[in-house]
């Protein structure tokens, strides 16, 4: 697939391109930061955590995701990361929390996927 413009970016991932592009001025440096975003290994990490269900971890990781997400406009992700990071504040949930790590896992994916078709 051929290359996506910023704004077709922000389409495909459900986010604002307006509030992004007010935040960090230049498109360029929204490109950068995207990359940055995925090459973190927060995500990777954050798996890691729950197969070994050290809870501290996965919060601060899934913490950070949230907080990336919302910063770069990754609306979507930063609404699921946020709903997983509620679920493990307090250390082991409470609930099964397979359906919160699917729903991240499935918008990570469909982010990178989409930051991908930028470069």
């Amino acid at each position: 697939m051929a290359n996506i413009t910023l704004r077709d970016f922000y389409d495909m991932v459900g986010g604002s391109y307006e509030d992004v592009v007010g935040r960090l001025m230049k498109e360029d440096r929204i490109v950068k930061y995207l990359n940055k975003f995925k090459d973190s290994s927060d995500y990777d990490q954050m798996i890691e955590a729950i197969e070994t269900k050290e809870w501290e971890t996965v919060f601060r990781m899934s913490h950070n995701l949230k907080g990336m997400c919302q910063n770069l406009g990754l609306d979507s992700l930063a609404r699921v990361s946020s709903d997983l990071c509620e679920q493990v504040r307090h250390g082991a949930p409470a609930v099964d929390i397979s359906t919160y790590v699917e729903a991240v896992a499935d918008e990570y994916a469909k982010n990178i996927g989409a930051i991908n078709l930028l470069n």
